[in-house]
């Protein structure tokens, strides 16, 4: 039988058993018996992962020395660890360092867009940054409607942390690095870069397939020096007028 008392009252006597009614719920009381607990050492979890943010800004060369796919391997490697330790820890400090990791190593967010415009045409660019965006928007919609359907904090966030990690396995198995950074690390004949110019040709259907001894930088090399003859043409002409 269960009597009514105050949270003062329950937390004053250790050996009474409570059950919570009227509290607040989230991700963290969810699971774990916050009710005793000062709300001052856990209130720090709101702003720890902004913390981590900032110190993240240290590791934004990681693309251009590691690549596009290096620094992602490396970045979502640890922010799944730290996932998993914000999601099914049971301790508040494991959350915590969970959190302020996933906060340092947010350079992941930058190095998708970054990947991603370099596998597309310019004229696809702004749609392939709005798909990606939809796609961000969605688990957090996915896991708002999980919610709704009953489903406990802590099984949402399961489900949004394994549908993440599925992702993750994916790009490991299918993405390569992008051409643009073999070529600028390698030259103009990057045997890498060539390579996934001809996957990526594969995956789309095309027949056609980059002979190794190209030079892919030649093309861009020409046209730049095209456009600097135009662009001395119309200076000449304007200077005639003149």
């Amino acid at each position: 039988l269960w009597h009514d008392c105050t949270a003062e009252e329950a937390c004053a006597n250790p050996a009474i058993k409570y059950r919570a009614v009227n509290f607040i719920r989230n991700w963290a009381t969810d699971e774990l018996d916050l009710l005793c607990v000062p709300v001052a050492s856990y209130s720090f979890i709101a702003s720890i992962y902004f913390i981590g943010f900032g110190f993240g800004l240290t590791l934004f060369l990681l693309p251009d020395l590691l690549g596009r796919r290096g620094a992602l391997k490396i970045s979502l490697t640890v922010f799944s660890i730290a996932g998993y330790l914000s999601v099914f820890s049971i301790s508040l400090h494991l959350k915590a360092a969970g959190f302020i990791v996933q906060g340092i190593f947010h350079v992941k967010h930058v190095t998708c867009f970054v990947q991603a415009s370099e596998f597309m045409p310019d004229d696809y660019k702004v749609f392939g940054m709005t798909v990606i965006n939809c796609f961000d928007s969605l688990t957090v919609g996915i896991t708002s409607c999980l919610l709704l359907c009953g489903l406990r904090y802590q099984q949402a966030l399961a489900a949004y942390y394994f549908v993440g990690l599925a992702a993750t396995i994916l790009y490991f198995l299918l993405v390569p690095e992008t051409p643009t950074w073999h070529f600028l690390k390698d030259g103009t004949n990057s045997q890498d870069g060539i390579a996934v110019l001809n996957y990526i040709a594969w995956l789309n259907g095309v027949e056609y397939r980059v002979p190794p001894t190209a030079k892919i930088g030649l093309a861009l090399d020409a046209t730049v020096e095209q456009s600097r003859r135009n662009m001395n043409v119309s200076m000449s002409v304007s200077a005639m007028h003149r």
